[in-house]
Protein backbone atom coordinates (compact mmCIF):
# COMPACT_ATOMS: atom_id res chain seq x y z
CA UNK A 1 0.00 0.00 0.00
CA UNK A 2 1.48 3.34 -1.08
CA UNK A 3 1.44 6.20 1.39
CA UNK A 4 1.62 9.77 0.10
CA UNK A 5 2.65 12.53 2.50
CA UNK A 6 1.29 16.06 2.69
CA UNK A 7 1.23 18.88 5.19
CA UNK A 8 -2.57 18.66 5.41
CA UNK A 9 -5.06 15.99 4.35
CA UNK A 10 -8.60 17.36 3.89
CA UNK A 11 -11.45 14.86 3.46
CA UNK A 12 -14.45 16.29 1.64
CA UNK A 13 -14.34 18.69 -1.33
CA UNK A 14 -17.45 20.74 -0.63
CA UNK A 15 -17.68 24.26 0.83
CA UNK A 16 -15.71 23.74 4.04
CA UNK A 17 -13.13 21.37 2.56
CA UNK A 18 -12.41 23.48 -0.51
CA UNK A 19 -12.12 26.62 1.62
CA UNK A 20 -9.63 25.03 4.00
CA UNK A 21 -7.61 23.46 1.18
CA UNK A 22 -7.39 26.74 -0.73
CA UNK A 23 -6.34 28.82 2.27
CA UNK A 24 -3.75 26.27 3.44
CA UNK A 25 -2.32 25.98 -0.07
CA UNK A 26 -1.91 29.73 -0.36
CA UNK A 27 0.21 29.64 2.78
CA UNK A 28 2.61 27.38 0.91
CA UNK A 29 1.44 24.11 2.47
CA UNK A 30 0.90 20.92 0.48
CA UNK A 31 -2.71 19.72 0.65
CA UNK A 32 -4.40 16.47 -0.35
CA UNK A 33 -8.12 17.04 -0.97
CA UNK A 34 -9.83 13.64 -0.80
CA UNK A 35 -13.37 13.41 -2.20
CA UNK A 36 -15.56 10.32 -2.49
CA UNK A 37 -17.50 11.49 -5.58
CA UNK A 38 -15.82 11.02 -8.94
CA UNK A 39 -17.66 13.81 -10.72
CA UNK A 40 -16.19 17.30 -10.10
CA UNK A 41 -19.63 18.73 -10.94
CA UNK A 42 -21.28 16.92 -8.00
CA UNK A 43 -23.23 19.25 -5.71
CA UNK A 44 -25.30 19.11 -2.55
CA UNK A 45 -29.00 19.00 -3.38
CA UNK A 46 -30.59 19.28 0.06
CA UNK A 47 -29.67 22.88 0.82
CA UNK A 48 -31.37 26.24 1.28
CA UNK A 49 -28.84 27.78 -1.18
CA UNK A 50 -28.65 30.64 1.32
CA UNK A 51 -25.28 32.05 2.43
CA UNK A 52 -25.44 34.58 5.25
CA UNK A 53 -23.43 37.79 5.18
CA UNK A 54 -21.13 36.53 7.95
CA UNK A 55 -19.45 34.28 5.36
CA UNK A 56 -18.78 37.05 2.86
CA UNK A 57 -15.35 38.09 4.27
CA UNK A 58 -14.18 34.49 3.75
CA UNK A 59 -15.63 34.38 0.23
CA UNK A 60 -13.78 37.60 -0.61
CA UNK A 61 -10.62 36.13 0.88
CA UNK A 62 -10.97 33.15 -1.44
CA UNK A 63 -11.32 35.51 -4.41
CA UNK A 64 -14.78 34.08 -5.21
CA UNK A 65 -17.08 37.04 -4.63
CA UNK A 66 -17.17 38.33 -8.20
CA UNK A 67 -17.43 34.83 -9.69
CA UNK A 68 -20.38 33.97 -7.42
CA UNK A 69 -22.31 37.04 -8.49
CA UNK A 70 -21.51 36.42 -12.16
CA UNK A 71 -22.76 32.83 -11.77
CA UNK A 72 -26.21 33.99 -10.70
CA UNK A 73 -25.75 34.90 -7.06
CA UNK A 74 -28.35 37.30 -5.68
CA UNK A 75 -28.20 39.38 -2.48
CA UNK A 76 -30.35 37.50 0.02
CA UNK A 77 -32.31 40.16 1.78
CA UNK A 78 -34.78 38.28 3.97
CA UNK A 79 -38.32 38.96 5.17
CA UNK A 80 -39.74 36.76 7.94
CA UNK A 81 -43.49 36.48 8.56
CA UNK A 82 -44.74 35.88 12.09
CA UNK A 83 -48.25 36.30 13.46
CA UNK A 84 -47.30 39.87 14.44
CA UNK A 85 -46.32 40.88 10.91
CA UNK A 86 -43.23 41.01 8.68
CA UNK A 87 -39.68 41.41 9.99
CA UNK A 88 -37.13 42.65 7.46
CA UNK A 89 -33.54 41.41 7.35
CA UNK A 90 -31.58 43.86 5.15
CA UNK A 91 -28.86 41.30 4.38
CA UNK A 92 -25.91 43.20 5.84
CA UNK A 93 -25.24 45.24 8.95
CA UNK A 94 -22.58 47.64 10.12
CA UNK A 95 -21.57 45.55 13.12
CA UNK A 96 -18.67 43.07 13.14
CA UNK A 97 -19.21 39.36 13.50
CA UNK A 98 -19.43 38.60 17.21
CA UNK A 99 -15.91 37.93 18.54
CA UNK A 100 -14.33 38.24 15.08
CA UNK A 101 -12.14 41.35 14.90
CA UNK A 102 -10.43 40.11 11.77
CA UNK A 103 -13.75 40.06 9.93
CA UNK A 104 -14.43 43.56 11.20
CA UNK A 105 -11.06 44.74 9.90
CA UNK A 106 -11.79 43.22 6.51
CA UNK A 107 -15.20 44.90 6.40
CA UNK A 108 -17.95 42.57 7.57
CA UNK A 109 -20.77 44.87 6.43
CA UNK A 110 -21.59 42.77 3.39
CA UNK A 111 -24.68 41.29 1.92
CA UNK A 112 -25.31 37.57 2.01
CA UNK A 113 -26.10 35.76 -1.20
CA UNK A 114 -28.44 33.14 -2.62
CA UNK A 115 -26.84 30.86 -5.20
CA UNK A 116 -27.78 27.37 -6.30
CA UNK A 117 -25.36 24.68 -5.21
CA UNK A 118 -25.35 23.28 -8.75
CA UNK A 119 -23.42 26.42 -9.70
CA UNK A 120 -21.48 27.05 -6.49
CA UNK A 121 -20.01 23.63 -5.70
CA UNK A 122 -18.36 22.86 -9.07
CA UNK A 123 -17.10 26.43 -9.35
CA UNK A 124 -15.50 26.37 -5.89
CA UNK A 125 -14.04 22.91 -6.53
CA UNK A 126 -12.44 24.09 -9.79
CA UNK A 127 -11.12 27.19 -8.03
CA UNK A 128 -9.47 25.03 -5.38
CA UNK A 129 -8.14 22.49 -7.87
CA UNK A 130 -6.30 25.28 -9.69
CA UNK A 131 -4.12 25.91 -6.63
CA UNK A 132 -0.60 24.53 -7.34
CA UNK A 133 -0.23 23.13 -3.81
CA UNK A 134 -3.53 21.22 -3.86
CA UNK A 135 -3.66 17.59 -5.04
CA UNK A 136 -7.29 16.86 -5.88
CA UNK A 137 -8.16 13.20 -5.33
CA UNK A 138 -11.65 12.53 -6.70
CA UNK A 139 -13.33 9.15 -6.33
CA UNK A 140 -11.41 8.25 -3.16
CA UNK A 141 -13.69 6.91 -0.42
CA UNK A 142 -12.20 7.02 3.08
CA UNK A 143 -12.55 3.75 4.97
CA UNK A 144 -10.48 4.49 8.07
CA UNK A 145 -8.12 6.89 9.75
CA UNK A 146 -4.52 6.05 10.59
CA UNK A 147 -3.71 6.55 14.28
CA UNK A 148 -0.26 6.37 15.85
CA UNK A 149 0.42 6.95 19.53
CA UNK A 150 -3.10 8.29 20.03
CA UNK A 151 -2.78 10.80 17.22
CA UNK A 152 -4.51 10.89 13.84
CA UNK A 153 -1.78 10.97 11.19
CA UNK A 154 -3.59 10.03 7.98
CA UNK A 155 -6.51 8.38 6.24
CA UNK A 156 -7.00 5.14 4.34
CA UNK A 157 -9.04 5.43 1.14
CA UNK A 158 -9.94 3.31 -1.85
CA UNK A 159 -10.68 4.22 -5.44
CA UNK A 160 -9.92 2.92 -8.89
CA UNK A 161 -9.54 -0.62 -7.60
CA UNK A 162 -6.79 0.04 -5.07
CA UNK A 163 -6.39 1.20 -1.50
CA UNK A 164 -4.03 4.01 -0.50
CA UNK A 165 -2.96 5.87 2.59
CA UNK A 166 -2.55 9.63 2.69
CA UNK A 167 -0.55 11.07 5.57
CA UNK A 168 -0.49 14.60 6.90
CA UNK A 169 0.63 16.52 9.94
CA UNK A 170 -3.01 17.53 10.17
CA UNK A 171 -6.10 15.63 9.03
CA UNK A 172 -9.26 17.68 8.45
CA UNK A 173 -12.69 16.08 8.36
CA UNK A 174 -14.94 18.12 6.07
CA UNK A 175 -17.10 15.18 5.06
CA UNK A 176 -20.49 16.23 6.36
CA UNK A 177 -22.85 15.31 9.17
CA UNK A 178 -22.30 11.55 8.69
CA UNK A 179 -18.53 12.12 8.77
CA UNK A 180 -16.58 8.89 8.27
CA UNK A 181 -13.47 10.64 9.53
CA UNK A 182 -15.16 11.53 12.82
CA UNK A 183 -16.61 8.02 13.17
CA UNK A 184 -13.29 6.27 12.57
CA UNK A 185 -11.44 8.66 14.86
CA UNK A 186 -13.92 7.91 17.64
CA UNK A 187 -15.11 11.49 17.98
CA UNK A 188 -18.22 11.43 20.19
CA UNK A 189 -21.34 13.08 18.82
CA UNK A 190 -24.49 14.53 20.34
CA UNK A 191 -27.56 14.05 18.13
CA UNK A 192 -31.13 15.23 18.18
CA UNK A 193 -33.93 14.00 15.88
CA UNK A 194 -35.70 16.61 13.80
CA UNK A 195 -39.34 17.35 14.55
CA UNK A 196 -40.14 18.56 11.02
CA UNK A 197 -39.76 17.16 7.53
CA UNK A 198 -39.12 19.22 4.42
CA UNK A 199 -40.14 19.06 0.77
CA UNK A 200 -38.74 21.53 -1.73
CA UNK A 201 -38.58 22.13 -5.48
CA UNK A 202 -37.21 24.78 -7.90
CA UNK A 203 -39.64 26.97 -9.85
CA UNK A 204 -39.51 29.71 -12.43
CA UNK A 205 -42.15 32.40 -12.74
CA UNK A 206 -42.80 32.68 -9.00
CA UNK A 207 -44.48 35.96 -8.10
CA UNK A 208 -42.80 37.69 -5.15
CA UNK A 209 -43.12 41.37 -4.23
CA UNK A 210 -39.37 41.94 -4.55
CA UNK A 211 -36.06 40.09 -4.73
CA UNK A 212 -36.10 39.29 -1.01
CA UNK A 213 -36.08 35.76 0.34
CA UNK A 214 -39.15 35.02 2.43
CA UNK A 215 -39.65 32.75 5.43
CA UNK A 216 -42.91 31.96 7.17
CA UNK A 217 -42.73 30.95 10.85
CA UNK A 218 -46.23 29.52 11.26
CA UNK A 219 -45.80 27.95 14.70
CA UNK A 220 -45.02 25.15 14.36
CA UNK A 221 -44.86 24.73 10.55
CA UNK A 222 -42.30 26.63 8.47
CA UNK A 223 -42.02 27.55 4.78
CA UNK A 224 -39.67 29.61 2.65
CA UNK A 225 -39.13 31.06 -0.81
CA UNK A 226 -35.48 31.66 -1.73
CA UNK A 227 -34.92 33.34 -5.13
CA UNK A 228 -31.77 32.30 -7.02
CA UNK A 229 -31.88 34.42 -10.13
CA UNK A 230 -34.67 33.14 -12.39
CA UNK A 231 -35.18 30.07 -10.19
CA UNK A 232 -36.87 30.19 -6.79
CA UNK A 233 -36.63 27.35 -4.26
CA UNK A 234 -39.98 26.82 -2.55
CA UNK A 235 -39.95 24.73 0.61
CA UNK A 236 -42.52 23.56 3.16
CA UNK A 237 -41.64 22.12 6.58
CA UNK A 238 -44.62 20.61 8.43
CA UNK A 239 -44.25 18.80 11.74
CA UNK A 240 -43.17 15.16 11.61
CA UNK A 241 -46.45 13.80 12.99
CA UNK A 242 -48.16 14.79 9.71
CA UNK A 243 -45.74 13.00 7.38
CA UNK A 244 -47.86 9.91 6.64
CA UNK A 245 -50.93 11.99 5.77
CA UNK A 246 -48.86 14.48 3.78
CA UNK A 247 -47.38 11.74 1.58
CA UNK A 248 -50.78 10.36 0.56
CA UNK A 249 -50.97 13.25 -1.90
CA UNK A 250 -47.43 14.57 -1.90
CA UNK A 251 -47.58 17.13 -4.68
CA UNK A 252 -51.10 18.24 -3.86
CA UNK A 253 -50.35 18.81 -0.18
CA UNK A 254 -47.08 20.54 -1.02
CA UNK A 255 -48.78 23.03 -3.33
CA UNK A 256 -51.73 23.53 -0.99
CA UNK A 257 -49.34 24.32 1.84
CA UNK A 258 -47.73 27.00 -0.34
CA UNK A 259 -51.09 28.46 -1.40
CA UNK A 260 -52.23 28.85 2.22
CA UNK A 261 -49.21 30.95 3.25
CA UNK A 262 -50.11 34.45 4.48
CA UNK A 263 -49.06 36.89 1.74
CA UNK A 264 -47.52 33.87 0.03
CA UNK A 265 -45.88 33.60 -3.41
CA UNK A 266 -48.03 33.96 -6.52
CA UNK A 267 -47.92 30.57 -8.27
CA UNK A 268 -50.30 31.40 -11.14
CA UNK A 269 -47.44 31.63 -13.67
CA UNK A 270 -45.01 29.33 -11.84
CA UNK A 271 -43.45 26.31 -13.53
CA UNK A 272 -41.63 23.57 -11.64
CA UNK A 273 -38.20 23.02 -13.26
CA UNK A 274 -36.78 20.29 -11.06
CA UNK A 275 -37.85 17.38 -8.92
CA UNK A 276 -39.81 17.67 -5.70
CA UNK A 277 -37.33 16.42 -3.11
CA UNK A 278 -37.73 15.61 0.54
CA UNK A 279 -35.63 15.22 3.67
CA UNK A 280 -37.54 13.31 6.31
CA UNK A 281 -35.30 13.28 9.39
CA UNK A 282 -32.34 15.63 9.21
CA UNK A 283 -30.72 14.82 12.53
CA UNK A 284 -28.94 17.69 14.29
CA UNK A 285 -25.37 16.69 15.19
CA UNK A 286 -22.54 18.27 17.16
CA UNK A 287 -19.05 16.89 17.74
CA UNK A 288 -15.87 18.07 19.41
CA UNK A 289 -14.17 20.17 16.71
CA UNK A 290 -10.64 18.90 17.37
CA UNK A 291 -8.50 16.05 18.70
CA UNK A 292 -4.74 15.39 18.46
CA UNK A 293 -3.86 15.68 14.77
CA UNK A 294 -7.51 16.07 13.74
CA UNK A 295 -9.95 18.91 13.08
CA UNK A 296 -13.60 18.83 12.01
CA UNK A 297 -15.12 21.69 10.05
CA UNK A 298 -18.50 22.47 8.47
CA UNK A 299 -21.23 19.90 9.00
CA UNK A 300 -18.73 17.35 10.26
CA UNK A 301 -18.28 19.47 13.38
CA UNK A 302 -21.84 20.74 13.70
CA UNK A 303 -25.03 20.22 11.70
CA UNK A 304 -27.83 22.50 12.85
CA UNK A 305 -31.44 22.85 11.74
CA UNK A 306 -31.37 23.61 8.00
CA UNK A 307 -34.36 25.96 8.20
CA UNK A 308 -32.22 28.86 9.45
CA UNK A 309 -29.89 28.74 6.44
CA UNK A 310 -26.68 28.79 8.50
CA UNK A 311 -24.90 25.66 7.23
CA UNK A 312 -23.10 27.24 4.26
CA UNK A 313 -21.95 30.23 6.29
CA UNK A 314 -20.72 28.08 9.17
CA UNK A 315 -18.80 25.93 6.67
CA UNK A 316 -16.91 28.89 5.21
CA UNK A 317 -16.27 30.44 8.61
CA UNK A 318 -15.11 27.31 10.44
CA UNK A 319 -12.67 26.45 7.65
CA UNK A 320 -11.10 29.92 7.82
CA UNK A 321 -10.90 29.80 11.62
CA UNK A 322 -9.05 26.49 11.44
CA UNK A 323 -6.50 27.73 8.91
CA UNK A 324 -5.87 30.92 10.89
CA UNK A 325 -5.30 28.91 14.08
CA UNK A 326 -2.96 26.25 12.66
CA UNK A 327 -1.18 27.38 9.49
CA UNK A 328 1.75 29.08 11.20
CA UNK A 329 2.60 25.97 13.26
CA UNK A 330 2.37 23.80 10.16
CA UNK A 331 4.68 26.14 8.23
CA UNK A 332 7.38 26.01 10.87
CA UNK A 333 6.89 22.26 11.48
CA UNK A 334 5.85 23.03 15.02
CA UNK A 335 3.27 21.56 17.37
CA UNK A 336 -0.17 22.03 15.80
CA UNK A 337 -2.18 20.97 18.84
CA UNK A 338 -2.24 24.40 20.58
CA UNK A 339 -3.69 25.83 17.39
CA UNK A 340 -6.28 23.07 17.29
CA UNK A 341 -7.31 23.94 20.84
CA UNK A 342 -7.67 27.60 19.86
CA UNK A 343 -9.81 26.63 16.89
CA UNK A 344 -12.03 24.39 19.03
CA UNK A 345 -12.45 27.14 21.62
CA UNK A 346 -13.44 29.68 18.99
CA UNK A 347 -15.85 27.26 17.37
CA UNK A 348 -17.57 26.62 20.69
CA UNK A 349 -17.58 30.29 21.70
CA UNK A 350 -19.17 31.58 18.49
CA UNK A 351 -21.39 28.69 17.36
CA UNK A 352 -22.30 26.35 20.23
CA UNK A 353 -25.03 28.55 21.71
CA UNK A 354 -26.64 29.05 18.30
CA UNK A 355 -26.57 25.32 17.66
CA UNK A 356 -28.29 24.53 20.95
CA UNK A 357 -31.03 27.06 20.29
CA UNK A 358 -31.57 25.93 16.69
CA UNK A 359 -31.64 22.27 17.72
CA UNK A 360 -34.18 23.05 20.41
CA UNK A 361 -36.49 24.76 17.91
CA UNK A 362 -35.97 21.87 15.47
CA UNK A 363 -38.10 19.58 17.65
CA UNK A 364 -41.20 21.05 16.02
CA UNK A 365 -42.34 23.38 18.78
CA UNK A 366 -43.79 26.85 18.44
CA UNK A 367 -42.18 29.94 19.93
CA UNK A 368 -41.28 29.89 23.61
CA UNK A 369 -42.25 32.92 25.77
CA UNK A 370 -38.94 34.73 25.22
CA UNK A 371 -39.13 34.26 21.45
CA UNK A 372 -42.72 35.52 21.41
CA UNK A 373 -41.66 38.57 23.38
CA UNK A 374 -38.78 39.49 21.07
CA UNK A 375 -40.45 38.70 17.74
CA UNK A 376 -43.56 40.66 18.67
CA UNK A 377 -41.49 43.66 19.75
CA UNK A 378 -39.28 43.46 16.65
CA UNK A 379 -42.24 44.07 14.35
CA UNK A 380 -43.22 47.13 16.41
CA UNK A 381 -39.87 48.71 17.28
CA UNK A 382 -36.89 49.40 14.94
CA UNK A 383 -34.29 48.98 17.67
CA UNK A 384 -35.56 45.55 18.70
CA UNK A 385 -35.87 44.66 15.02
CA UNK A 386 -32.20 45.50 14.46
CA UNK A 387 -31.29 43.38 17.47
CA UNK A 388 -33.25 40.36 16.21
CA UNK A 389 -31.84 40.78 12.70
CA UNK A 390 -28.24 40.79 13.92
CA UNK A 391 -28.92 37.68 15.95
CA UNK A 392 -30.59 35.98 12.99
CA UNK A 393 -27.49 36.72 10.93
CA UNK A 394 -25.47 35.07 13.77
CA UNK A 395 -23.54 38.25 14.53
CA UNK A 396 -24.10 38.09 18.28
CA UNK A 397 -24.11 35.45 20.98
CA UNK A 398 -27.25 33.97 22.49
CA UNK A 399 -26.36 35.65 25.79
CA UNK A 400 -26.23 39.07 24.15
CA UNK A 401 -29.45 38.35 22.28
CA UNK A 402 -31.21 37.75 25.60
CA UNK A 403 -29.64 40.76 27.32
CA UNK A 404 -31.74 42.21 30.18
CA UNK A 405 -31.85 45.64 28.52
CA UNK A 406 -33.35 44.26 25.31
CA UNK A 407 -35.78 42.02 27.18
CA UNK A 408 -36.96 45.02 29.19
CA UNK A 409 -37.34 47.14 26.07
CA UNK A 410 -39.37 44.37 24.43
CA UNK A 411 -41.67 44.20 27.45
CA UNK A 412 -42.26 47.95 27.24
CA UNK A 413 -42.78 47.88 23.46
CA UNK A 414 -45.38 45.14 23.74
CA UNK A 415 -47.47 47.05 26.30
CA UNK A 416 -50.72 48.43 24.84
CA UNK A 417 -50.27 51.92 23.30
CA UNK A 418 -46.56 51.82 24.10
CA UNK A 419 -44.30 54.57 22.77
CA UNK A 420 -40.68 53.75 23.59
CA UNK A 421 -38.00 56.30 22.65
CA UNK A 422 -35.60 55.12 19.96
Amino acid sequence: MRGDRFDVVVVGASLAGCTAATLYARQGLSVALVESHRDPAHYKRACTHFIQSTAWPVIRRLGMAEAIMEAGGRPNRLSIWTRWGWLEFPGGVDAPVDGDQRAADEGAADTGVNIRRSALDPMLRAHTGAEPNVTMLMGQRVSDVVVRAGRVVGVRASGGGREQEFFGRLVVGADGRTSKVAECAGQPSVTKPHGRFVYFAPFTGVGLPDEASRMWLLEPDVAYAFPNGEVTILSVMPTADRLAEFRKDLRGNYLEHLRRLPHGPDLSAAEQVGELSGVLNYICVSRRPAAPGLALIGDAAMTSDYMWGTGCSFAFQSAAWLVDATASALLRAGDVDPGLRRYAARHRQVLAGHHRLMSDYADGRGFNPMERLLYAAAVRDPRVARHVVEFGERRMSVRKFLSPNMVMRSLLVNRPQSAVAA
